[in-house]
């Protein structure tokens, strides 16, 4: 439509912003909006006009997750540490997207410091859930998600380092697609756990996350963990050869009975696809689950110490001297974040803590050669993406969460289907599978290393069979 000028890249900008003005202020999904950037991007592109040869995404405005640095365009990270940072650069991401042609709407919530999977330990308050604003969008990519399930994008970036895209996608009632670690560059990314960032893209439907995902991957000089995109798999063969892993039924016990309805109709429509469904055993979480929250916490200390009114975050020229300073500087953190700080500087403190951190690589190894057995077996892994339905609203208050009973009961199985997948560098993909209690509810795929090619084609392929991705809330329509 934009190419044979059915419709301008203004009127389609035009189109979200009326949409964010109406509906944000509820939803919160956005911290910051550049509207009058974006109305002079769109000016500028329909002026020169779009054609067949343009950029795949020429005119298309995305938004953006508040962790992603924007040249000129305040990046917060959800904290009061950077409320007033101005990006001096675009991260690659960004870049990508702009390169690409897409028009930056603005940047969406998130948990502070992306700690978090609700969006409620964000500065700028808690992000609803486009379905029913009493429960929550997930986190900490939960602005992107909220976002797009609204209609006030057609398509975010998100980032993950446990399941802050699909989780929230899930429970938005959108695609969420995280790749393998390294296809897409952290470059400009504010940093919480490095070698778990995984940045990526949100959309309605599995094609656009595809494409979107097409424009910011590959070799980044910058990032020296980046690959090149030729190491994504091309998909072969037909996808009556594809093998889909089921986890053991004690591996689904914990999940929410409405959840689990949904995901069984899901793969009864995998069978009748044509797919072959193997049931799989996956690597046991009773002694392992502590591997990423050693590395996880070592990390986010790292990254958190740089925030000292000297070097980053704002600056303090009231205080005396450089005790006073770092004091003054690290009060402008949450609770959690005061709290993960403290706790993770204990354990990195600790003399044996060389060891079991050396550990927990070697450990991490082992779990990535568990699984590596598994897809010799199998091509992808499905499973609900959320054990639950969303959150309500104030699950985390007074600086705390409140539902340890309701986490602690699922842990072991987001441990299992997202946390050890993901200290493994895996790609997975969430899409719609049904509602219950009119909230969403997702199926995953995940598969080994740059296997995205296939995990796009089984997820597409059950999106044409279904209806849930052409759905938007009835109260935002």
């Amino acid at each position: 439509m934009l190419v044979t000028r059915q419709l301008s890249s203004r009127e389609l900008v035009d189109y979200y912003l009326a949409r964010i003005e109406k509906y944000n202020p509820v939803l919160n999904a956005y911290v910051t909006v550049v509207g009058e950037l974006a109305r002079e991007k769109a000016n500028s592109i329909d002026n020169a006009g779009i054609t067949t040869s343009s950029p795949l995404l020429t005119g298309i405005p995305v938004a953006i997750k508040d962790s992603f640095l924007t040249h000129h365009i305040r990046t917060t990270a959800g904290s009061n540490v950077l409320r007033r940072y101005t990006g001096q650069y675009d991260s690659t991401v960004v870049r990508r997207l702009k390169e690409a042609g897409a028009i930056i709407l603005g940047k969406t919530n998130l948990d502070e410091f992306s700690l978090g999977f609700t969006t409620e330990t964000s500065i700028f308050g808690p992000s609803l859930n486009p379905w029913d604003i009493n429960h929550l969008p997930g986190g900490s990519s939960g602005g992107s998600a909220a976002a797009v399930g609204s209609g006030l994008a057609p398509a975010a970036i998100g980032s993950e380092h446990y399941d802050s895209i699909r989780q929230p996608a899930a429970w938005c009632g959108v695609v969420g697609l995280k790749p393998t670690y390294g296809v897409v560059s952290r470059y400009g990314v504010i940093a919480m756990a490095s070698s778990l960032e995984c940045p990526g893209p949100i959309a309605r439907s599995v094609k656009d996350a595809g494409i979107v995902l097409r424009q910011i991957c590959g070799k980044d000089n910058r990032d020296a963990n980046t690959v090149s995109s030729d190491n994504i798999k091309p998909f072969k063969g037909n996808k009556s050869e594809i093998k889909v892993g089921i986890p053991v039924r004690k591996v689904l016990a914990d999940v929410d009975p409405e959840v689990m309805a949904n995901f069984t109709k899901a793969v009864d429509v995998l069978k009748e696809m044509g797919l072959t469904i193997k049931v799989v055993e996956l690597p046991s979480v009773e002694r392992t689950s502590s591997i990423f929250e050693i590395l996880y916490r070592v990390e986010v200390s790292s990254n958190l110490a740089r925030y000292d009114g000297i070097r980053y975050g704002q600056e303090t020229p009231e205080g005396k001297d450089v005790e006073e300073i770092y004091l003054e500087s690290r009060e402008k953190f949450g609770p959690l974040l005061k709290y993960q700080m403290m706790t993770d500087l204990r354990a990195v403190s600790s003399a044996d803590f060389q060891m079991i951190y050396d550990e927990a690589l070697k450990l991490r190894t082992y779990i990535k050669n568990n699984f590596d057995a598994i897809f010799k077996k199998v091509d992808v892994i499905a499973s609900p993406t959320s054990p639950c339905l969303p959150y309500r609203k104030g699950f985390f208050s007074g600086g705390k969460y409140h539902g340890t009973e309701i986490t602690d009961r699922y842990k072991p199985y987001v441990d299992l289907t997202a946390q050890l997948p993901a200290l493994c560098g895996f790609p997975g993909i969430s899409v719609p599978c049904g509602f219950s209690s009119g909230l969403p509810v997702g199926i995953q795929f995940f598969g080994p290393l740059f296997s995205e090619n296939t995990l796009l084609e089984v997820a597409s392929a059950y999106e044409r069979e279904t209806p849930w991705h052409k759905k938007l809330p009835e109260n935002l329509s």
